[in-house]
């Protein structure tokens, strides 16, 4: 008996989905660095919000955003998984999912895509 081919999307693995989250978030690193080098262009992020949200008013930053917190999310920017992190941090993964979830309540994200973007936009990793 023939055994038949995968769909392509049986065919993408967690470990491709985590590479494709990974260079996700490398490309919107080396997209804001190019804005911010040519810092009179249009702003990278300009038609991804609309003018309510944290990410068009830099002066509404929260005030409780720790050094641990910041840490995650660059790790998370480079590509790291919940467990990469964790165990470079030495904390569990659960630990890692809440700081992370309460970081995109404190500055009103609602991905970690889009938190990656407003601490990269607001120059905070």
């Amino acid at each position: 008996m023939v055994k038949p081919s995968p769909t392509p999307e049986e065919e993408i693995t967690e470990l491709d989905k985590a590479n494709l989250k990974g260079l996700l978030a490398r490309v919107l690193i080396a997209k804001m660095k190019k804005a911010r080098a040519d810092a009179g262009k249009k702003d990278l992020f300009s038609d991804l919000s609309d003018s309510n949200t944290p990410m068009e008013k830099k002066e509404k930053l929260p005030k409780t955003i720790s050094s641990i917190d910041i840490q995650i999310a660059k790790m998370f920017a480079e590509g790291l998984t919940t467990i990469n992190v964790a165990e470079n941090m030495g904390i569990t993964p659960r630990t890692v999912e809440n700081r992370i979830f309460l970081l995109r309540q404190k500055t009103n994200t609602k991905t970690k895509i889009h938190l990656i973007a407003y601490l990269l936009k607001n120059q905070l990793i």
